[in-house]
């Protein structure tokens, strides 16, 4: 609803709710898993790299993930954790607008860990339909049957992406370590 507070987790907030199931996902696994599983994708570590983040160098440890459109995303982990958890935390996502949008940075702030007690943030749907409101499951079509399936969105325009794979520079191999 307009004026609602971003982050809030008041049902009463929601203007409209549905769920979409997606089974077998296949290929279109989310960029967030930097492995190579899925049709026409593949995965390199980069190493070590020095990045502007949150106004001071951060040392991060990056991986590019190419997907099935042939683009790739770089994923920055935190290199040195500086807090008592020891993880390494997402903190830039560079993300190929895969011929339908522009390329962009997607940044990761405010991280915390979360306790059993904090699972309500990821049931909005059962909380909205607790006080009365429903969250109805969607089909192929997008809800009502009729008219354009779900996915990316299809234009007349094709939207270059400067993350288009080069053949030159991807080299893979196979090898099951984590430096992490």
């Amino acid at each position: 609803k307009n004026g609602t507070e971003v982050g809030s987790s008041d049902p009463a907030q929601i203007a409209e709710c549905n769920w979409l199931d997606l089974q077998v996902v296949g290929n279109i696994r989310p960029d967030w898993f930097m492995d190579d599983r899925g049709d026409s994708t593949d995965v390199q570590y980069l190493g070590d790299q020095h990045v502007f983040y949150q106004n001071e160098p951060r040392l991060v440890k990056q991986w590019r993930k190419k997907d099935f459109a042939n683009q790739y995303f770089v994923m920055s982990m935190l290199g040195n954790p500086k807090d008592d958890d020891g993880i390494h935390w997402p903190m830039i996502l560079n993300v190929p607008g895969e011929g339908f949008g522009d390329d962009f940075l997607q940044t990761y702030t405010n991280h915390s860990l979360l306790t059993d007690e904090e699972d309500y943030l990821f049931l909005l749907d059962e909380a909205l339909e607790s006080i009365g409101g429903s969250c109805p499951q969607m089909d192929m079509y997008g809800g009502g049957g009729e008219g354009e399936g779900v996915g990316p969105p299809v234009t007349e325009v094709h939207i270059p992406s400067n993350l288009e794979v080069d053949p030159n520079s991807w080299f893979s191999n196979g090898y099951t370590f984590s430096p992490l």
